[in-house]
């Protein structure tokens, strides 16, 4: 992949073909050896998967509290 552009055609190409963790293992390490890119910051993986990381339970109580509860009265889900 000679251009960023390619780069990126490659990656969005393959992120639906490729397992997410694998996917983005791979692009983690493509980022840090290009020249053009290995000062792009990469996220945490708790961000990029944080169901991993935080009980799922805490997903439902966040979605229902932001589909149910009108915007002025929700409360912060820990």
């Amino acid at each position: 992949m000679r251009t960023y552009d390619d780069f990126l055609s490659v990656s969005v190409y393959c992120r639906d073909r490729v397992n997410p963790e694998m996917f983005i293992y791979a692009l983690s390490v493509a980022i840090l050896h290009r020249p053009d890119t290995k000062d792009l910051p990469i996220p945490p993986l708790s961000e990029i998967f944080p169901d991993k990381y935080v009980d799922s339970g805490i997903f439902a109580r966040a979605r229902e509290e932001a589909n149910v509860v009108p915007a002025g009265s929700r409360v912060l889900v820990l």
